[in-house]
């Protein structure tokens, strides 16, 4: 079964130049955990909530497990104030900043074993997927493999 058959054909994106408030509102709404980055048709980074919460995490110095908590870490702040000014102004920052320049992509002509192998090799949970000329048409996830083989 190749990769094409089962990816999701009108990914989730984000521009470079879109916010880090923007991404937290689109994973939120999408409920989604992770999306590319795209420029003029070509996948340039991947931003996922993973670099949400480390960014938040070191720039604000909270403790923050996860995206939820982000809310209780400010609120539970000793000097609330200051961490919520330093959380406003790291959430308008623009994710070409923060988000994970190398990325791992796959060819929509792969078969979703090998999409499976990649993920597992390099412990992502989604791939963008490219044309041969390198455009993104899609993107894999590891439920969409899990639900692929179950219909099979």
């Amino acid at each position: 079964m190749r990769v094409s058959e089962v990816m999701t054909k009108k990914p989730v994106i984000l521009k470079k130049t879109d916010s880090i408030q923007k991404a937290m509102e689109l994973f939120a709404k999408k409920k989604i955990s992770g999306c590319p980055v795209v420029h003029r048709c070509r996948v340039v980074g991947i931003f996922t909530q993973f670099d949400v919460i480390n960014t938040i995490a070191v720039r604000c110095n909270m403790k923050v497990e996860n995206i939820h908590s982000i809310l209780f870490s400010v609120l539970r702040s000793n000097d609330f104030e200051k961490v919520l000014h330093k959380f406003r102004n790291l959430s308008r920052s623009k994710i070409e900043d923060y988000m994970q320049r190398s990325v791992v992509t796959i060819n929509q002509n792969h078969d979703i074993y090998k999409a499976a192998r990649i993920m597992n090799a390099e412990n992502i949970n989604r791939i963008p997927v490219v044309d041969s000329m390198g455009r993104l048409t899609g993107i894999i996830s590891r439920q969409d493999i899990i639900d692929a083989l179950s219909r099979k």
